[in-house]
């Protein structure tokens, strides 16, 4: 902030007071306060810019105090406004685009908790799939009772481990 202030104050005081001004060499400056300070940095340097401006033209210094022109203040305050609104309109989109990134951020951060706290319990069913079958093919075994599932869509029959052994199939 503070470099920027300085590079700011000491361009405008060129371009403004200086015998062969480039007026829009300020606009680089401009455009850096609103991609890292946003709208307040971006206000905070188009005021200063325009108060060196309007101090600059009124002594008849610069690029709009010095020329044939027969109302200067007029191209000042249209000078102003372009770098201005260009300024304030890249800051706008800047901001958008970190509040995007922002609730990207969060949204991200959000599913892989879900995901997270899916896996988790997947896992325990899992667990306790395996526990179960676990003690059902026990107490099969223990009984000598098999059983038989029948999937009637896909016509396909799964028999358990203790109904191979008592029919002697492997």
């Amino acid at each position: 902030g503070v470099l920027l202030s300085a590079a700011l104050a000491i361009t405008v005081w060129t371009v403004f007071t200086g015998i062969d001004p480039a007026s829009f060499a300020v606009l680089p400056l401009l455009v850096w306060a609103a991609l890292r300070f946003g709208r307040r940095g971006t206000i905070m340097a188009s005021m200063a810019t325009s108060a060196i401006a309007l101090w600059a033209t009124m002594q008849g210094q610069g690029p709009f105090g010095v020329g044939a022109t027969e109302n200067p203040l007029l191209f000042l305050e249209a000078y102003v406004g372009v770098v201005t609104v260009t300024s304030l309109v890249l800051a706008a989109g800047t901001m958008e685009r970190q509040a995007v990134e922002d609730e990207l951020r969060r949204s991200h951060e959000e599913l892989e908790k879900r995901v997270r706290e899916r896996t988790a319990s997947l896992a325990t069913a899992v667990r306790d799939l395996r526990r179960s079958r676990s003690v059902l093919n026990e107490a099969q075994r223990v009984a000598h009772i098999g059983s038989w599932e029948w999937d009637v869509l896909g016509n396909e029959v799964k028999w358990s481990d203790e109904l191979y052994r008592i029919y002697g199939l492997e």
